[in-house]
């Protein structure tokens, strides 16, 4: 589920005005440092994208839920006009606000949510005087008879008579292109910003919150009522567990098809045939956008520095450090962890990742054989070496845990076998050259 907003004729400065003291009344900070990890891996994080020109101002938020939606919406009660697109599992839909009060509604799907005649011509009069602001001719009627497999086209036909393609762009797939730069640029004669808040800590612990409410009759009916929910859900979850594997068996089989139709999907025309032209435009707004990001890794000498994490290393002869990560793709779900190093050294290459400092990394089926700190420049490593799989198939984990204030560094390697004392030693090297912002 997706939800953009879109601002005629509005000023971006305003806008980002209204975003920031909407979320300063809902409790959050404005930040100033580029993000390290997408918004929803850091709990408290929200985020906003400002895409703008002369004609449009396009809202991008991190919100998925119609909650959240309505809830943002309240930042534009004083903009004449603000239509909120949205994207559901059921087709497509928008709503047009003004001045906070909502005048016109449209859903694609289920059919018994379209409104009547008089409803209709009611709400093509609105958005006619909505076109009029910008200067454009309204061809909003045809696009809400768009009939395709895909509720994408119909947006993306919505989007195309209202002359802003961007505005059915996704936020996740925006948020891995941008890579969390937050200094405004200009992206296909759009102008472009990210808008980055984090929640403020409260005054009480939830543990605290909870225990002071525990005497409440409501509250205890809530948690036997969650409690029944679970055991049901148990039971659920064995009866469905058989029709659980014959749906895999039958998406298994589906498989060779699927990736044949996403790669077609890929395909220009096929893509504008299936998508809409709009979707093309996206794609090329998303290639530029991410074209613009700084080289991340950059190699002086024997210095290897990751210029997002503002952290380095020094990586000493023979061993060769990879000058670039491997390209991330547009991720479709989220991302536990983000590359920061790569270093071969020999057979075996020394990785280096980022979580933030409030995810838990767990692996299952694994026995510690070592354990000890290592001192490095502004603090200290912990080294663990464990022993991962069964007995048919294990591997040896080596890992050096770096805790900062904004993420948790972690260099590692697998081997099966165990590594050399000689590798151990450039390893460690590696490890205790480390030196980024604030570690502990």
């Amino acid at each position: 589920m997706d939800f953009n907003f879109l601002l005629p004729k509005a000023n971006a400065a305003e806008v980002c005005e209204a975003v920031r003291r909407w979320h300063l009344a809902e409790g959050y900070e404005l930040q100033n440092q580029r993000g390290l990890f997408p918004c929803d891996m850091v709990k408290g994080e929200d985020a906003v994208f400002v895409i703008s020109n002369e004609e449009w101002c396009v809202v991008v938020p991190s919100h998925r839920t119609e909650e959240g939606s309505c809830m943002l919406r309240r930042a534009f009660v004083d903009f004449p006009a603000v239509i909120l697109l949205s994207r559901q599992a059921q087709g497509w839909g928008y709503e047009l606000q003004e001045r906070g009060a909502v005048t016109a509604t449209f859903r694609s799907k289920p059919r018994s949510a379209r409104s009547d005649r008089a409803q209709a011509s009611a709400r093509h009069a609105r958005m006619e005087a909505v076109c009029a602001m910008i200067g454009l001719a309204s061809r909003i009627r045809k696009t809400e008879k768009v009939r395709s497999l895909f509720a994408r086209k119909g947006r993306a036909a919505f989007v195309e008579a209202l002359g802003v393609p961007v505005g059915m762009l996704c936020f996740f797939e925006v948020e891995q292109a941008n890579a969390g730069i937050l200094e405004p640029r200009s992206v296909c004669n759009w102008q472009f910003q990210m808008l980055t808040f984090r929640k403020r800590p409260a005054l009480t612990s939830p543990l605290a919150q909870m225990e002071s409410a525990s005497s409440d009759p409501a509250v205890r009916a809530g948690v036997n009522r969650i409690r029944t929910q679970s055991r049901r859900a148990a039971w659920y979850k064995r009866l469905l567990a058989p029709f659980g594997l014959v749906l895999m068996l039958v998406i298994f089989m589906a498989l060779p098809f699927i990736f044949i139709f996403a790669w077609l999907s890929t395909l220009g025309p096929i893509r504008r045939v299936l998508f809409g032209q709009a979707s093309r435009d996206n794609d090329k707004f998303l290639q530029e956008l991410k074209s613009l990001e700084p080289k991340r890794i950059v190699l002086s000498g024997e210095t290897l520095r990751n210029l997002r994490h503002g952290c380095s290393i020094r990586v000493p002869m023979p061993a060769n450090a990879c000058g670039e990560l491997p390209p991330a793709r547009l991720r479709k779900g989220p991302q536990i962890v983000d590359p920061v190093f790569d270093v071969q050294l020999g057979e075996h290459t020394l990785k280096c990742v980022a979580y933030p400092p409030d995810l838990t990394v767990t692996v299952d089926r694994m026995e510690n054989l070592e354990r000890y700190t290592v001192n490095i420049a502004n603090g200290v490593a912990e080294f663990k070496k464990r022993l991962i799989g069964h007995a048919r198939k294990k591997f040896y984990s080596y890992e050096w845990t770096i805790k900062a204030v904004r993420a948790v560094y972690q260099f590692g390697c697998f081997s099966r076998t165990e590594l050399s004392p000689s590798w151990m030693k450039t390893a460690e090297e590696i490890v205790s050259s480390f030196e980024a912002e604030s570690a502990v």
